[in-house]
């Protein structure tokens, strides 16, 4: 299969339930008395509240006339890291594949997740209560957990990992020989990104500013108005401007850093030496080393979200669909990460 052709993730989560019914749920609810939702908990289908019980029961596909519920979660969220990738589910579980050598993709059956950011070697969840968990290599203490129960965005470098609380202050911890783990205690950020070696935060005004190490003009950033979100790849970032334009800075030696002011952008993501952005009308545009295909973009079923990471890139279709580019017999998996597709 050629590099641009998409792989299909499977997203069914481990531990899905499968339950057959002599009749039909509904018509079993009439004939009982007892309503739908509590009679498909009671048989120990999976139950999600205000999800129509005549299309499906917390992503249970369940029409009224068939006879078994396959209770199947549906993919709101992937993050790619290097050489695995992890699916953040409706119910707030999270499935990883691909390499786990330092623990960093480890699955999560809590239930609470709500966001995820995944970097080289290490992975953080947003939990609802407003923690934060991580896993993977430590060696600075990224992967450290934040249990404040404050957090409403966490974001991941190789070597560091930033919080933003909810009072618009930045905590930040890991390797801080430039800077980047300092934080920022303003109160105005509303997200944060997280580099190699730099941090850069956007700010209620939609000014963008970075600290850390400047080495390829990861800071050029600093003062850019009209942003509405931010990402930070390995030595360049990127800012989604309020009309749809996107502005990078930093390392451009494979063009990952080049702006695109005529665009029509919704989100974007930026990878090691790769940008990525959702462009109006849900088609996947990437650009910079190795874009997989994706110079000319990638339709689909319609791209609703989509991360990118060292080697490929995955993104959420509006069919709750996990797709997948990139080639899993690249460098790195003959080094030892496996590819993350079979």
């Amino acid at each position: 299969m050629s590099q641009n052709q998409p792989r299909r993730l499977p997203v069914t989560p481990r531990g899905a339930v499968l339950v057959r019914l002599g009749i039909p749920l509904l018509a079993l609810a009439l004939l009982t008395g007892i309503p739908a939702l509590v009679l498909a908990e009671s048989l120990g289908a999976c139950v999600e509240p205000g999800c129509p019980t005549e299309r499906a029961l917390g992503g249970c596909s369940l029409p009224s006339l068939v006879h078994e519920a396959v209770c199947r979660p549906t993919a709101m969220e992937v993050a790619t890291g290097l050489g695995y990738t992890c699916i953040r589910f409706s119910d707030g579980n999270v499935t990883c594949r691909g390499s786990s050598h330092f623990g960093q993709g480890p699955d999560h059956h809590g239930g609470d997740v709500t966001a995820m950011a995944a970097s080289a070697y290490h992975t953080c969840y947003l939990l609802a209560d407003g923690n934060v968990t991580c896993a993977g290599r430590d060696s600075y203490g990224q992967a450290a957990d934040h249990l404040e129960g404050r957090a409403s965005q966490v974001a991941v470098g190789p070597t560091h990992t930033c919080v933003l609380l909810d009072d618009g202050t930045v905590d930040c911890y890991g390797r801080n020989g430039a800077g980047p783990a300092e934080g920022d205690q303003a109160g105005d950020v509303v997200q944060v990104a997280a580099g190699n070696g730099f941090t850069c935060f956007l700010r209620t005004d939609q000014r963008v500013d970075c600290q850390g190490v400047n080495w390829d003009g990861q800071l050029a950033g600093r003062d850019l108005p009209g942003a509405v979100a931010i990402t930070a790849g390995d030595r360049h970032a990127c800012a989604l401007l309020v009309t749809g334009a996107i502005d990078c800075w930093g390392a451009n030696e494979h063009g990952q850093a080049k702006d695109r002011p005529g665009a029509l952008a919704t989100t974007l993501t930026a990878g090691r030496e790769r940008t990525c952005a959702v462009m109006a009308g849900a088609n996947l545009v990437c650009w910079g080393y190795d874009d997989q295909g994706l110079s000319e973009g990638y339709v689909g079923a319609g791209v609703v979200q989509v991360d990118t990471g060292a080697y490929h890139t995955c993104a959420v279709e509006a069919s709750r669909e996990v797709v997948c580019f990139g080639n899993p017999s690249d460098s790195y998996s003959q080094k030892g990460y496996p590819g993350l597709l079979p």
